[in-house]
C-alpha cells in the first residue's frame, strides 16, 4: 500500500508542475485541451500514439507535457529519452510499458484537474 501512494503523490507532484508558472486562462485552457486529448490517445491507442501525438504538434504546451512524461517516468527507475528509439524500447519489457502508460495516465489526470482549479 505504501508504494502506492508514493506513486501516486509522484505523479501528482508532475502533475502540478506541468502547468507551473502558467497564469493566463487563455493558456491554461490550451494546456487542458492538450492534456485531454493527449490522454484519451495514451488511453485508446497506448505509450507510442500517445508520444507521436505531442510530437507531432506545434508549440511548447505539447513539448512540455511530454518531458514532463519522461520525467514521471524517471521517477520509476524507466529510463527513456525524448526520441522515438527511445520510447520504442519499452515494447521490449512489457512490465515497464504497462507501469509507463499507468504513471503517465495518472500524472496526466492530476494535471487536468489542476487546470481546471487554475481556470475558476
Amino acid at each position: 500500500m505504501t508504494n502506492k501512494i508514493i506513486l501516486d503523490k509522484e505523479c501528482f507532484d508532475v502533475g502540478v508542475s506541468v502547468l507551473g508558472g502558467v497564469s493566463d486562462k487563455k493558456e491554461i485552457k490550451k494546456y487542458e485541451d492538450i492534456i485531454q486529448k493527449s490522454l484519451g490517445v495514451l488511453q485508446e491507442d497506448g505509450v507510442f500514439a500517445y508520444y507521436i501525438y505531442l510530437k507531432s504538434l506545434k508549440g511548447e504546451e505539447a513539448k512540455k507535457i511530454r518531458k514532463k512524461s519522461i520525467v514521471i517516468l524517471g521517477r520509476v527507475d524507466i529510463k527513456v529519452e525524448d526520441k522515438p528509439e527511445s520510447i520504442t524500447k519499452l515494447a521490449n519489457r512489457i512490465e515497464d510499458l504497462t507501469l509507463a502508460k499507468t504513471m503517465i495516465e495518472k500524472t496526466l489526470i492530476y494535471a487536468r484537474y489542476h487546470a481546471k482549479a487554475l481556470e475558476k
